[in-house]
């Protein structure tokens, strides 16, 4: 019977034997045998002697030269473990590339929000010559670093300046968490350089941190946003209809003009995007927004004439009989089963 099944005294004991009895040579091959690490799945649920034994093994690894014992600590002690939180920073000090990435992991899985040394040393490999380093320190200063911590925010933008677009990304992401209060200023600066990036992903990271920032009806957020409707990537787009549903105030005019204007776009994906921005970001019973919506009935594409009928319902008021004989029309003549479906409990909805 495999230890994960046993529990209590049975399980300790299965727990040791396995540790101390498997020869030293082999006992890492053991341990890291598993991304999932059933062995220590096991310690973790055992008793605290059970657990203290896999700790002092995991330490005794890592002392020895063997960086991967890093991704295991955190199943076995407690957060913030002074001892292995220190045998962490000696290895984002000293070890090789694999081994100062496993530091970040192993910083990020297991120090405490504000613990001095850990936070000293993560800001200490977001400076790392590897890219793999900085990114996995960008995420472990989400965890890690306090959020008045005075030198992350620089640190984290520094980073938006890397030539690897994969650092840039992770910044973004970063920046977005680490601190920032809704409505940060400076923040949203930052992020309004990322959405003119020339890598189309550190585009849609910016624009989806854009919407954790800044509040709603923020103009120069919702300015840059509205550029990014007409970028050359219709992924970018999509994003950029999203991130608007949900920043700009209801009724907006000029918003509502441009989301509008994506409703022809050649993606059907970004006209979907489009139809769920407009039923978002126009009041109920909109008559505009009603005759657009009810325009991509006729949209070549199943899917969009699918979401035309959400959005139909959605700015439609109860009873509005106009928009229920559109859908009715729909229920009936569209070719596609789906569609028809759709349209009729559309009707029953209003």
């Amino acid at each position: 019977m495999g230890a994960a099944a046993l529990g209590g005294t049975a399980c300790d004991l299965h727990c040791q034997v396995l540790l101390f009895l498997i020869p030293r040579d082999t006992r890492e091959d053991v341990l890291l045998s598993s991304p999932s690490w059933p062995w220590l799945v096991s310690w973790r649920a055992s008793s605290s002697t059970a657990r203290l034994a896999a700790r002092s093994a995991l330490l005794g690894m890592l002392a020895s030269g063997t960086p991967l014992a890093a991704d295991g600590l955190h199943m076995v002690c407690p957060e913030g473990d002074e001892e292995a939180v220190a045998a962490l920073v000696k290895l984002a000090k000293d070890g090789d590339d694999s081994g100062r990435m496993a530091a970040a992991r192993g910083l990020g899985d297991l120090a405490s929000r504000g613990q001095k040394t850990a936070e000293a040393a993560v800001l200490g490999l977001l400076r790392d010559s590897s890219e793999g380093v900085v990114i996995l320190a960008l995420g472990a200063a989400v965890g890690v670093v306090a959020s008045r911590q005075k030198d992350c925010l620089p640190a984290v933008r520094r980073c938006l300046q890397s030539e690897d677009s994969a650092v840039r990304r992770a910044a973004v992401d970063s920046l977005s968490a680490i601190g920032t209060e809704v409505g940060d200023k400076l923040t949203m600066r930052h992020l309004e350089a990322a959405l003119q990036d020339e890598c189309r992903w550190v585009r849609v990271a910016a624009i989806e941190a854009l919407v954790k920032t800044v509040c709603r009806g923020e103009r120069d957020a919702i300015a840059c946003l509205q550029q990014r409707l007409s970028d050359e990537i219709w992924t970018v787009r999509q994003a950029a209809l999203y991130a608007m549903a949900k920043l700009v105030e209801v009724g907006d005019d000029i918003a509502l003009a441009c989301i509008a204007a994506r409703l022809e776009d050649p993606f059907p994906s970004v006209r979907i995007a489009a139809l769920e921005a407009l039923a978002e970001a126009a009041p109920q019973g909109h008559r505009e927004a009603l005759k657009l919506a009810s325009g991509c009935l006729h949209d070549i594409e199943p899917d969009v004439r699918i979401e035309a009928v959400e959005a139909v319902v959605r700015l439609a008021e109860t009873g509005d009989e106009e928009s229920m004989t559109v859908l009715a029309r729909c229920s009936r003549d569209d070719e596609d089963e789906d569609v028809r479906a759709a349209a009729e409990g559309g009707v029953g909805r209003l």
